[in-house]
């Protein structure tokens, strides 16, 4: 009962026009669950918003947790497993790659840590821009 989502999509977003990369989404989503959202106390939110860029024929999708922060997640994950590699960390960078092979900068992905005004983690955003 503690969490919530919101999904918008922009009015200029063609959604049967614009196709997404199978599994470049969806890593993400999972990475603000596992890694900002479980261990968070409190209301635990979600927000991804697609958007076109139509000057730069781009779709921008923006993922927006509430969580913990990067680096108190990587703290917890030294005290739990020191010897843990990510597999999805690793397999999506090289999915990437190949994406951007054939034509350079099809996907980008950039990750901002969200702070407040005392530099506390507020938690992270990720932007996935895709051109089409």
């Amino acid at each position: 009962n503690d969490f919530s989502h919101e999904i918008l999509i922009d009015e200029n977003v063609d959604v049967s026009g614009i196709q997404i990369p199978s599994l470049v989404i969806q890593p993400y989503i999972e990475n603000a669950f596992k890694h900002g959202l479980r261990h968070k106390t409190g209301p635990k939110e979600l927000h991804l918003h697609f958007q076109f860029d139509e000057a730069n024929e781009m779709l921008i999708i923006e993922i927006d947790d509430n969580g913990i922060g990067r680096s108190a997640s990587a703290e917890i994950n030294l005290q739990l497993r020191t010897d843990h590699q990510s597999f999805a960390t690793g397999a999506l960078e090289k999915r990437l790659e190949l994406l951007n092979h054939a034509k350079r900068d099809v996907v980008g992905v950039e990750i901002v840590d969200k702070f407040d005004a005392e530099g506390n983690a507020t938690g992270t955003k990720v932007y996935i821009r895709i051109h089409v």
